[in-house]
């Protein structure tokens, strides 16, 4: 939504804090910032305030709970006024890895992602049947755009959210909706795979394992396929 009115949503993720969240406004001049209202016994609000006052150019900062409420709120049939994207104008700000230091804002323009995607798609054998199950943040690279949400739509195929990275819980899920595409960390494939509870599944439709973020272990990759 936020590509399709011209704006730049930056890629932040709820486990950022003060340092990193008023370094991302302060560099992209945000003018908006929607957060949830805690994460664990983390409470967003006071952050963000700090964050505003110290910024003039942050205007608008609204927790999710509200959004919601002005989203119910809005008539049905107001619908959006045609504004034209140039399409070599950023899309998105990506965040640069790395475990040390905050992370950079990576400009991508629109044509860049979605080309991202779409030369995405056949290397990952997805097709409009295709099914991905998502348990990454999906504001990262990876499960957005490589192909992604993004990809896996613009195929018409169907993107299923888990809230969790509990093994059973991710089982579960590949089974009720026949999953056919899943994307990991290593870490999380390796929690998977070393799951007792992995025989009680039917996991036959899962196809396709995307990993990413850092290198697998030759022999994390065999046990899964003898899996």
């Amino acid at each position: 939504a936020l590509q399709k009115i011209g704006a730049i949503p930056i890629a932040a993720l709820a486990t950022h804090r003060y340092a990193v969240v008023s370094q991302f406004v302060r560099i992209a001049q945000a003018a908006a910032c929607f957060y949830p209202e805690r994460q664990g016994e983390f409470e967003f609000e006071p952050m963000i305030r700090r964050v505003q006052q110290e910024n003039a150019c942050l205007k608008f900062c609204i927790s999710l709970n509200r959004l919601v409420e002005l989203i119910e709120r809005e008539p049905k049939n107001s619908g959006w006024p045609e504004i034209k994207v140039d399409p070599t104008d950023p899309c998105i700000f990506q965040l640069s890895g790395g475990t040390t230091g905050i992370p950079k804002l990576i400009p991508r323009t629109h044509n860049d992602y979605a080309y991202n995607s779409k030369a995405a798609v056949p290397v990952c054998g997805v097709t409009g049947e295709s099914v991905l199950l998502l348990a990454l943040p999906i504001a990262h690279n990876l499960p957005l755009a490589c192909p992604g949400i993004q990809g896996y739509f613009l195929c018409g195929a169907k993107v299923v959210l888990s809230p969790s990275t509990r093994p059973q819980e991710i089982f579960s899920l590949i089974q009720r909706h026949l999953v056919s595409h899943l994307k990991v960390v290593p870490a999380l494939l390796i929690r998977l795979i070393n799951d007792p509870a992995i025989g009680n599944y039917d996991l036959s439709t899962l196809k396709v394992i995307q990993s990413g973020g850092q290198r697998m272990q030759p022999e994390v990759r065999l046990r899964t396929k003898q899996l």
